[in-house]
């Protein structure tokens, strides 16, 4: 499982992580993720991917 794995890990202030409409982690979790790949990029998400499932 790589939901705890340190290459994993965004850091996100409160507004983002819970209460913004439009990228917040919990209320729009899909709108999140696309942001978050596009920032660290998609070799950062394809690594994780590949990573979860070995682990899996």
């Amino acid at each position: 499982m790589v939901r705890h794995d340190i290459e994993n890990g965004v850091c996100c202030c409160v507004k983002h992580h819970l209460f913004d409409t439009k990228l917040s982690a919990h209320k729009a979790p899909i709108e999140f993720l696309e942001a978050i790949k596009v920032k660290r990029g998609e070799k950062w998400y394809n690594k994780l991917r590949e990573k979860a499932k070995i682990l899996a």
